[in-house]
């Protein structure tokens, strides 16, 4: 073979390779774009969800309420379904929770504020029902939180303030998966956005 063929054979070779890695990475990058998770699809999820909890909430503040169990027919998580056993709970229910939780859930259950840990100002407001004890509370939110469950405001997670609720918090929820600051962008709560971009 002359030298003429030798470098045309070299040349084809390179510019064949230089095609097949341009093509390889090609492919790579499409695979990646299509089956990298969009923060999207975890926006929808998370919204879903939260949307689920706040009509389950709904319901379950009905029942508390009011008594009436047609409520329980409205529940879609199972976990939430012992509520309309019918069963009075008793704090021996407690007794498998770790001690803090042991607490909460007995002061709770027997209405016994004293039972709470110290300065655990949302499970003295739950156990007494007095929304007092809410005002203690340092943070807007929480504390605001805390009002609408000791007046078992059932309303309050069907309202348009608790939709954006959850939207902000599956904005925020996709952004943590994806790592795409994009979805900070649309968190309407600026401390929350704050928090994201971070």
């Amino acid at each position: 073979m002359s030298i003429d063929g030798k470098s045309k054979s070299i040349k084809f070779f390179l510019i064949s390779a230089i095609i097949f890695i341009i093509v390889c990475i090609g492919i790579t990058l499409l695979l990646l774009y299509i089956l990298e998770p969009k923060y999207e699809t975890y926006y929808k999820e998370r919204l879903a969800e939260c949307l689920q909890e706040n009509n389950d909430q709904y319901y379950i503040m009905m029942i508390q309420k009011t008594g009436d169990t047609k409520y329980c027919s409205q529940l879609k998580q199972p976990k939430l379904t012992d509520l309309c056993s019918g069963e009075k709970k008793d704090s021996s229910v407690c007794n498998t929770l770790p001690e803090t939780e042991k607490k909460i859930c007995q002061a709770e259950l027997q209405k016994n504020p004293i039972l709470c840990p110290e300065k655990d100002y949302w499970c003295m407001a739950l156990a007494s029902g007095d929304e007092k004890y809410c005002a203690q509370i340092q943070e807007t939110e929480t504390k605001k939180e805390c009002i609408t469950y000791v007046n078992l405001n059932a309303d309050a997670f069907l309202s348009e303030e608790a939709k954006k609720d959850c939207e902000d918090s599956a904005y925020l929820y996709a952004a943590a998966m994806t790592q795409n600051k994009a979805a900070c962008d649309k968190i309407n709560n600026p401390e929350i956005r704050k928090d994201c971009l971070g």
